[in-house]
């Protein structure tokens, strides 16, 4: 074949790429229905201090789902949770890692508050209620109050458009 021939097919090679790509990545994207079901199962191996259980249901999450938020918010809530149960920060070197992910997710959903969906931004409230909530046992009183009302913020949103 020649190159004129190669390259004039180029343009339909992209095409049925990106098309393919793309339902692709959407395939990833979790139904509020699914993040429901696994807020519950995550919520209840909290509450019932299952917490390597918790761990590692949570880190499959994060690993199989990526781009999603709910893996992280749920890591940052077992450290938090972790530390005030201890009555101290020994959590935080493990919770760290997950805010430095999470975080920025949580404050681009923040931003772009007005084309959110009401799940995301519920999400990206707790998160970055979170995020404030670590800022204030760590004495980062003006970023805890940031993070905290920001997630405040969201969170109301979220309740006013759904």
């Amino acid at each position: 074949m020649n190159l004129t021939r190669k390259l004039l097919r180029l343009p339909g090679i992209v095409l049925i790429s990106l098309t393919f790509f793309s339902s692709v990545a959407d395939a990833e994207k979790l139904s509020v229905d699914r993040q429901l079901e696994i807020c519950v199962k995550g919520r209840d191996l909290l509450l019932h201090r299952k917490y390597a259980e918790a761990q590692e249901y949570l880190q499959g999450v994060v690993r199989d789902y990526p781009e999603e938020l709910l893996g992280y918010f749920g890591l940052m809530a077992l450290y938090q949770i972790r530390n005030l149960e201890n009555f101290d920060f020994r959590f935080d070197a493990d919770y760290k890692p997950w805010e430095e992910k999470g975080r920025p997710m949580a404050l681009k959903i923040a931003k772009n508050i007005e084309s959110a969906e009401p799940w995301d931004l519920l999400l990206a409230g707790g998160t970055l209620g979170i995020a404030g909530f670590y800022r204030a046992h760590n004495t980062k009183w003006l970023a805890a109050l940031r993070d905290g009302s920001l997630g405040f913020h969201t969170i109301e949103r979220a309740y006013r458009r759904d």
